[in-house]
């Protein structure tokens, strides 16, 4: 399903993507996510991909980490919802596909736009799971992260 390759266009939806995801599993965590969006956006090939060892403690400090780790879930999850939204409808550009997900993290109410299947949706969250798991997140984090990714895409919660 995946592509493995995303556009310099798609880094403002993995941000929406991954800013929907913390506020749903960390709000306090919003300030440290901003500033971790702010470099991501300057160079997201080049950075550096987070692993599990470099969370620190429990808690809330266990949250603040979570910001860099989210950004490569959520790129992971965009790559996949693409693809689905990309072979649903076949016909349409992959920039229409782009307006599809804006949309359904916005629901701006245009109501020829489908929502995901519950199936699209089991397959996204599959993939931000995944890719949470080659991160060597924990199991219950990854779980975690990628209910919240499929939780922004089915209630458009990233505006």
């Amino acid at each position: 399903m995946p592509r493995n390759r995303l556009d310099d266009e798609d880094v403002d939806l993995v941000v929406d993507l991954a800013r929907a995801t913390i506020v749903q599993v960390a709000p306090a965590e919003m300030p440290v996510f901003e500033a971790t969006a702010t470099a991501y956006r300057a160079d997201p090939r080049a950075r550096r991909t987070p692993r599990a060892g470099d969370m620190l403690g429990f808690g809330a400090d266990q949250v603040a980490a979570m910001a860099p780790v989210v950004l490569p879930i959520a790129a992971a999850a965009l790559d996949g919802v693409l693809a689905e939204l990309g072979s649903s409808m076949a016909e349409r550009s992959k920039a229409k596909a782009r307006d599809v997900v804006r949309r359904l993290l916005r629901r701006d109410g245009t109501p020829e736009i489908p929502p995901l299947s519950r199936e699209q949706l089991s397959r996204v969250r599959r993939t931000a799971y995944e890719k949470a798991v080659s991160l060597q997140l924990p199991a219950e984090t990854g779980a975690l992260l990628a209910d919240a990714v499929a939780g922004a895409l089915a209630l458009g919660d990233g505006g």
